[in-house]
């Protein structure tokens, strides 16, 4: 006896909800932000309640920041999470909220951008940072004179 196929039911696919866009929203506008640039010594307490922006998770200095607040008894309000200096400083300079990013004595972090800087120094711990290289292999001479100056030989 043949079969006779039916042809099979397409599932009805509902359009997407559109998802409002976000605005950048400018720091001038967001007056507990610009609070934050007045203060001489700002605290991690101050930044309780503030849109934060911060490293990845499973990054050294995203933990260090969590820790610091921990310790405070706070809880951080993290908005946004990104992977690199870069982002974070250009996400800040467009108003997403603030962020915790380690500085360089030099000011190449910020420099060029609208950003305001203050420093949180003594609040968190600090990235103690290394040299790896594969055990066993012989460096190259620039590599190891790289690793000497660091050594300071």
């Amino acid at each position: 006896m043949p079969t006779t196929s039916r042809p099979k039911a397409k599932a009805r696919r509902r359009p997407p909800t559109p998802v409002p866009m976000q605005k950048p929203v400018s720091l001038r506008r967001r007056p507990l932000l610009l609070s934050l640039l007045k203060r001489p010594r700002l605290q991690l307490t101050h930044l309780a309640d503030v849109p934060l922006i911060l490293f990845e998770r499973g990054s050294t200095g995203r933990q260090h920041v969590i820790d610091a607040f921990h310790a405070l008894g706070v809880s951080p309000r993290v908005e946004m999470e990104t992977t690199t200096t870069e982002i974070v400083v250009r996400m800040v300079e467009g108003g997403l909220g603030v962020a915790l990013v380690p500085l360089m004595a030099d000011g190449s972090v910020t420099r060029g951008r609208k950003v305001g800087v203050r420093s949180l120094a003594g609040q968190i711990r600090p990235i103690h940072s290394g040299v790896l290289t594969r055990r066993g292999d012989e460096l190259k001479p620039e590599a190891r004179a790289f690793v000497e100056s660091l050594e300071g030989r």
